[in-house]
């Protein structure tokens, strides 16, 4: 999922209000660049004319328009545009999704939506595992969607893996200098082309700094987060959790070991039973300063309820609609 294609959508309709004729947004030339749902377009052209000064001068309309308005707000703040639905963009910038602006979604002029309702993807699930089970049985042969071209191109990206064809995909590929202001071995959102069976990815180049700096920390996250998820060790993955910028934000490190600590035990059923060993049981976690119990989570109204507050100076951090300009 890269939603790239929606986000190309997004400027050749901008483009096109302000007079270029595009057909389609594969009719234009683009550069992108980032991690994955934080990636950007760092060049924009048709017919060898750069769009982005056009779209930098008209960008205010289009931040009231509704169509990715903050993806359009962020351009104008850091003058280059993130393709990723408006939403997948805001859980990389904490300053945007916090607990301070959570109904940010419903004020003008963003309206990202809110982060997906954990029971109805539980519901969804468990939907789809009851038709996996049909498809699996007699009339499976009835119930397995035909393939199509529809989509992010997987389709289309087999033939091309099969005929050897170096048509471009958006791909995500351990950066052996393809954007090189972004650490070595991380997985990187870049072009990429088939050649003799496997994935070559297509030098970037450097990110603008701006989004370099902004993009950097979640490409360095990947390794701890690795080595957390392979380490078996507790202190691995509290130090993951430290480091990622969504929890750095609150600027409370025994606030994030207690909540790592909370979600292992709750989660514990989904991690490697190795991990059982050192997990908290639930009379250790209620020694701890700040837990987070079954009954302050078992319904959707509960688990919204903040149990323990943010230091309200944080707030000065968090980005305000009413008190700060577009």
């Amino acid at each position: 999922c890269h939603e790239l294609f929606g986000g190309a959508g997004s400027v050749r309709k901008a483009a096109t209000q302000l007079g270029k004729s595009i057909e389609s947004w594969t009719d234009m030339d683009i550069e992108y660049g980032g991690v994955n749902h934080f990636a950007w377009f760092t060049s924009i052209k048709y017919k060898d004319t750069d769009l982005y000064p056009l779209l930098r001068d008209n960008v205010d309309k289009f931040i009231a328009s509704g169509d990715r308005s903050f993806n359009w707000f962020l351009m104008k703040k850091h003058g280059w545009f993130p393709y990723p639905g408006s939403r997948h963009v805001a859980e990389f910038m904490p300053a945007y999704y916090n607990v301070f602006n959570k109904d940010l979604h419903s004020k003008p002029p963003f309206k990202f939506p809110a982060l997906r309702d954990v029971y109805w993807l539980d519901k969804a699930r468990r939907g789809m595992y009851w038709v996996f089970r049909r498809m699996a049985g007699p009339l499976g042969p009835l119930l397995v969607p035909s393939a199509t071209k529809r989509g992010e191109k997987a389709l289309d990206m087999t033939i091309d893996w099969k005929n050897n064809d170096p048509r471009h995909h958006v791909v995500n590929l351990p950066n052996k200098g393809y954007i090189p202001n972004l650490p070595e071995n991380a997985i990187v959102e870049i072009p990429g082309y088939f050649k003799d069976g496997k994935m070559a990815g297509v030098k970037v180049g450097s990110l603008p700094g701006d989004i370099a700096d902004l993009v950097r920390p979640h490409a360095e996250q990947q390794f701890l987060t690795v080595d957390a998820a392979l380490g078996n060790k507790p202190e691995l993955i509290v130090k993951a959790m430290l480091h990622d910028p969504m929890n750095k934000f609150i600027e409370d490190d025994d606030a994030i070991e207690d909540l790592t600590y909370s979600m292992l035990f709750h989660e514990q059923a989904w991690l490697p039973p190795e991990w059982k060993e050192w997990i908290p049981t639930a009379e250790d976690l209620a020694k701890r300063k700040r837990h987070v119990e079954w009954n302050d989570i078992k319904t959707v109204s509960r688990a919204r309820q903040v149990k323990y507050p943010v230091d309200p100076r944080i707030e000065a951090k968090a980005f305000k609609c009413d008190a700060q300009p577009l």
